[in-house]
């Protein structure tokens, strides 16, 4: 990409691609700094605002996070991921009727997205709303019956309404999901 780069330096495609694998070599600052050249070039790619979110959220930017997912969502409305992940910022920072808020949108656009539902039992959870938890947490087990964290979140949430017995079920297959290769 960078080849591609030096032979056009406003070919935005070679500099949202490279951003992608400086996100994966962790290189935020970089991966950062193009998803920014992307958007220059691209101001309607939606999709530079998520990811440039995303690269946010890892260097702890969150208002910064915050400001580009909600442009990702003004952008393309249907981005259920981008809805995800500001919710999941919006976790981080104890906001938890805005974190609710954005995965119910996320799960309204995608209602088979189950960490979605498993983050939004986890804000519901910090509420102690835990029938609502509960919930939340079966959904995502439905769509996913190996998440070893949505059966301990469960369990969780079982204790904290004294159903001790559905606790300790649900906490024996964490450990047997979670030790499944």
């Amino acid at each position: 990409y960078t080849r591609s780069l030096r032979l056009d330096p406003t070919y935005a495609r070679a500099y949202r691609n490279r951003c992608v694998v400086y996100y994966e070599l962790t290189r935020y600052e970089d991966a950062r700094a193009d998803y920014t050249r992307a958007r220059q070039l691209d101001p309607k790619f939606a999709r530079a605002y998520r990811n440039r979110g995303f690269v946010y959220s890892r260097l702890k930017r969150y208002d910064d996070a915050i400001a580009d997912f909600t442009m990702a969502t003004e952008l393309d409305p249907k981005d259920a991921l981008a809805y995800y992940n500001r919710g999941v910022v919006y976790f981080d920072l104890k906001r938890y009727d805005d974190a609710i808020a954005d995965y119910t949108k996320a799960t309204e656009l995608n209602p088979k997205y189950a960490l979605a539902y498993h983050g939004r039992g986890s804000a519901y959870g910090r509420l102690n709303r835990h029938d609502d938890a509960i919930a939340d947490f079966t959904r995502a087990l439905q769509l996913d019956p190996k998440d070893a964290l949505a059966y301990r979140n469960r369990g969780f949430a079982y204790d904290e309404l004294n159903r001790y017995d559905d606790a300790i079920a649900d906490y024996t297959l964490s450990l047997i999901h979670i030790s499944e290769p």
